[in-house]
C-alpha cells in the first residue's frame, strides 16, 4: 500500500516547552521492504471472444491482462495455458511477457464450435504465486457446408391405390451449417413432372395425384436441396426414383374368342388330345396379378333348360380346359364297339361375369357336317333311343304307303283287265249266237238225242 515513510524527530526541553528556535531537528526515512504476499489478478474474471471459422493462421484472438501489487521480482508476471488437450495446444498459443492469445490453425465450427482455455498468471517471488482466468472462444458459422443428401439416389415403392396426399417417404436431407446457412428448401428441378409434392416442413415427398402402374410404372425426379446462406447459398442435388406397385385392379381382358357369337365345329374324326379352340387373354396387371388361370365357371347340360347350369365336371364332358394355357382339347370320345360314334356340336364359350348362357344370332349357311341341335335351339334333346324309333317307324310308314301304292294301282289294272275281257265276251256272243256249241253238234252226228 507503502513502501516508504519520512519521520521528522524535533527536540524539546524537560518541561515541555517548544525548542527555541535553532534546536536540532531529524528526519528518519523509513522503507517497507517487500514480501511476496500478493498473487497476481486478472483484470476480468471471464474472458469472452468470438471468431469466424476458417480465420487465417496466426489470428490474435484477445490480450489478457493480470496485476500484481508486489514489486521487483514479486510483481513481475508471466502467463502460461493451462492444461489443454493435445488437439488445443496445438492450435492456441500465447506470449508469456504479454499475455497475447492467438490461434495457429483454421478453426471450423462443425467440428467444435466453442473452445475453452485456462490462462494461468504467475509471478517471480519465491515462492512464486499464480492465479487462474478462464477464456471461452466461441467459433461463429460460415456458410461452407452444402446440404447433404442421406443418399444420392432415393428409392421409394409406392401402391397405385395410395390415398391423396399419402407420403411416399423421406427425403433425408441437412447441412452442418447453423441459422440461415443451415436452412435448406428442397425443390423439383423439373416442377412439372410427376405427380409429387415435396413437404419441406415434414421433410417428406408426398403422393399428389392418380398414379397408375399400367400407364407408367415407375417415376423419376431430380431434387435440388438449396440453404439460405449469405452471400451465396450452396446447392446439391439427388434423383428420386418411384416405383409403383401394381394392385389388381384390372380384370383380364378376352382377346379370343373376339365376343360370344363366335361358334367351333367339331369333326366327327377328331382323335383324342386333339386342340380344338383356345381362350386367351390377357392382364394389364403386373406380376402375380397378371397371371390368369382359365376355369370353367359353369356349364349347360344338355336337356336342361339354358337358365340351368352346373360347376365344371371334367368326367362329364369329353372337353377338357387347360387352366394356364387355356387350350380346350378333346379328353375322349364315344367308347362305344366297333366304331366310335361322334356328334359334332356348337362349342360355345362365353366369358362374362355373369351365368348368362351363350345365344347365337346367326349361323353359318353351309357345313362339311350335319350339326346337332344344340339346348338353345329347342326345348330339350331327343334321347337317342327315340331318335331311332322315330326313325324306323318313318320308314315303316314309308313301306305302308308305298304298299298302299302298290295295291290300289294292281287293283285298277285288274279292273281294267277284267272289264275288257267283259267287252271281248260280248262281242263273240253276238257273232255264233245261231251256231251250235261243238259239243252238241257231235251229239247230232253220232245220233244222240238232246
Amino acid at each position: 500500500m507503502k513502501s516508504e515513510y519520512h519521520v521528522s524527530v524535533v527536540m524539546r526541553d524537560g518541561v515541555g516547552e517548544p525548542a527555541a528556535q535553532g534546536f536540532p531537528r531529524r528526519a528518519i526515512q523509513v522503507r517497507v521492504v517487500d514480501v511476496n504476499d500478493n498473487a497476481p489478478q486478472f483484470l476480468q474474471s471471464h474472458y469472452l471472444i468470438d471468431i469466424e471459422e476458417n480465420n487465417p493462421p496466426g489470428a490474435s484472438l484477445l490480450r489478457v491482462c493480470a496485476q500484481d501489487a508486489d514489486s521487483s521480482l514479486n510483481g513481475q508476471v508471466t502467463y502460461k495455458l493451462g492444461q489443454l488437450s493435445h488437439m488445443a495446444a496445438v492450435i492456441f498459443r500465447i506470449d508469456q511477457n504479454t499475455g497475447q492469445l492467438t490461434v495457429s490453425a483454421l478453426l471450423d465450427r462443425e467440428q467444435q464450435d466453442v473452445h475453452r482455455l485456462t490462462v494461468v498468471a504467475r509471478d517471480n517471488g519465491s515462492p512464486p504465486l499464480k492465479s487462474s482466468v478462464m477464456v471461452t472462444i466461441t467459433v461463429l458459422d460460415q456458410n461452407d457446408n452444402a446440404p447433404d443428401f442421406l443418399t444420392p439416389h432415393f428409392i421409394f415403392f409406392l401402391p397405385e391405390n395410395i390415398p391423396p396426399l399419402a407420403q411416399v417417404g423421406k427425403m433425408g436431407v441437412s447441412d452442418v451449417d447453423t441459422r440461415l446457412n443451415g436452412e435448406v428448401e428442397v425443390t423439383e428441378v423439373n416442377s412439372s413432372v410427376g405427380p409429387f409434392v415435396i413437404d419441406n416442413v415434414q421433410g417428406t415427398l408426398r403422393y399428389m395425384a392418380d398414379v397408375d402402374c399400367e400407364k407408367q410404372d415407375r417415376h423419376e425426379l431430380d431434387l435440388l436441396a438449396t440453404d439460405n446462406g449469405r452471400p451465396s447459398p450452396l446447392t446439391s442435388v439427388a434423383r428420386v426414383t418411384v416405383f409403383i406397385e401394381d394392385v389388381n385392379d384390372n380384370q383380364p381382358q378376352v382377346i379370343l374368342p373376339s365376343s360370344n357369337l363366335p361358334c367351333l365345329t367339331i369333326s366327327t374324326g377328331t382323335t383324342t388330345g386333339t386342340m380344338v379352340t383356345k381362350i386367351y387373354a390377357i392382364d394389364e396387371d403386373s406380376g402375380l396379378n397378371s397371371e390368369i388361370k382359365y376355369t370353367i365357371a359353369a356349364r349347360e347340360s344338355p336337356g336342361t333348360s339354358p337358365s340351368s347350369h352346373h360347376h365344371d365336371d371334367s368326367s362329364s364332358s369329353p372337353f377338357q380346359l387347360d387352366t394356364r394355357s387355356g387350350n380346350v382339347t378333346l379328353a375322349h370320345g364315344d367308347g362305344g364297339k366297333p366304331a366310335p360314334l361322334h356328334t359334332t356340336v356348337w362349342v360355345n364359350l362365353l366369358v362374362n361375369d355373369t351365368l348368362e348362357p351363350c345365344h347365337l344370332e346367326t349361323l353359318p349357311r353351309s357345313l362339311p357336317y350335319r350339326l346337332a341341335q344344340t339346348p338353345s335351339e329347342k326345348p330339350a334333346e331327343t334321347p337317342a333311343c327315340d331318335r331311332h324309333a322315330r326313325l324306323i317307324l318313318l320308314v315303316g310308314l314309308g313301306i305302308m304307303v308305298a304298299s298302299l301304292c302298290l295295291f290300289l294301282v294292281t287293283v285298277v289294272l285288274y279292273m281294267k283287265q277284267r272289264k275288257r275281257s267283259r267287252g271281248e265276251r260280248q262281242q263273240r256272243r253276238g257273232v255264233n249266237e245261231n251256231q251250235i256249241p261243238l259239243r252238241i253238234q257231235e251229239r247230232y252226228s253220232s245220233g244222240e238225242a238232246l
